[in-house]
């Protein structure tokens, strides 16, 4: 791995965790991420966590600004 890829990973990619919920679950009950993932209800924080928990087949990695500002996710499904 190259120091510009290991930057990458532990800077900008950061493996989710719960300290990501909040902001994520906020970002999922706006108007236009409903629309755009097909949301028809509400997402409550439980019910974020549950779904992060059961998607076994899923990666999921934080985006941050090199501040450590969250500025979003990425999932792989596998």
């Amino acid at each position: 791995m190259t120091e510009r890829q290991s930057v990458l990973v532990s800077e900008v990619l950061t493996p989710y965790t719960s300290e990501y919920d909040e902001k994520t679950v906020g970002w999922l009950n706006s108007a236009d991420l409903r629309a755009t993932f097909g949301l028809r209800q509400e997402v409550s924080l439980d019910s974020h966590r549950s779904w992060v928990k059961a998607a076994i087949d899923t990666q999921i990695w934080a985006i941050r600004e090199p501040t450590g500002h969250h500025v979003g996710n990425v999932l792989l499904k596998i």
